[in-house]
């Protein structure tokens, strides 16, 4: 096991689908082939964003919402993993 969701998984663990949203940083394409394996992105705050996902946990306003909310906040790295669990998948 690789420790990665897969999106059935992600999805039945909360009440909806997997909502990714980016707070300073940019996806490399494989880090977005690995979101989209597992769920969505989201372009901005939305009450359906399920994750945050930063290279650097700074005192952002979508940072201290992520946290205000219990939202797992994620390392870029996570989506590398998924996009490596995923290949063949997508």
């Amino acid at each position: 096991s690789t420790g990665v969701p897969s999106r059935r998984q992600a999805s039945s663990a909360q009440s909806g689908p997997v909502v990714f949203l980016l707070s300073g940083m940019e996806f490399t394409d494989r880090q977005r082939r690995g979101a989209e394996a597992v769920g969505t992105i989201a372009p901005t705050w939305t009450p359906e964003t399920t994750h945050l996902v930063t290279g650097t946990l700074r005192r952002t306003l979508k940072t201290m919402c992520a946290i205000c909310r219990g939202l797992p906040i994620l390392r870029p790295s996570f989506l590398d993993r998924c996009a490596e669990a995923s290949v063949g998948d997508i």
